[in-house]
């Protein structure tokens, strides 16, 4: 380049080797990034659950099972609602519910996908509980893609399903009053 020409003759060569250096990693890093922009360089949706529930599994010792049964990958904006679901229902029960077994279950249903978090915790009541940011969040993300959040809960435990039709990939997100 133009500041290499400048430099003193010893240090030509050198600074040559490190420009094509830096040209290879910028190469690189730009082909990398593009990767990461590209649908499929998200992994699939059970690998992504299993590495948030693997550690919790281990940490917790309750038993936690998961199932993922699903036709084709699912767009990234469902797969993210999906994902976030599951996580915020986990801090719920590791916070709360003191369950001894909790079932995570997603799979296709008619149009759409089923996301299910079910505990056999000591329950809570929806209505009472304080708007915090988790189950608003959800259920605003739920809304913007068409689906819709349900959560029951009672002695037995909670369940928390999240319902989104897959064509809401096609059309633009609600806005969230």
């Amino acid at each position: 380049g133009r500041r290499l020409s400048h430099a003193p003759t010893d240090e030509g060569p050198r600074l040559e080797y490190l420009a094509s250096v830096v040209e290879t990693l910028d190469g690189s890093v730009r082909r990398f990034i593009d990767r990461l922009r590209e649908p499929r360089a998200l992994p699939p949706l059970a690998r992504s659950l299993e590495e948030l529930i693997a550690p919790l599994r281990e940490r917790s010792g309750l038993a936690l099972s998961t199932a993922v049964e699903l036709e084709q990958p699912l767009p990234a904006l469902e797969r993210e609602a999906i994902y976030r679901l599951v996580q915020e229902a986990l801090t719920n029960v590791f916070k709360h519910a003191e369950a001894s077994e909790v079932r995570v279950s997603v799979r296709g249903d008619e149009g759409g996908v089923m996301a299910e978090v079910l505990d056999d915790g000591r329950g809570f009541d929806p209505e009472a509980t304080p708007s915090g940011w988790g189950l608003r969040g959800l259920r605003e993300r739920a809304e913007a893609l068409g689906g819709e959040l349900d959560v029951q809960s009672g002695a037995g435990g909670t369940a928390v399903r999240l319902r989104v039709p897959l064509e809401a990939a096609s059309r633009p997100l609600k806005a969230s009053a």
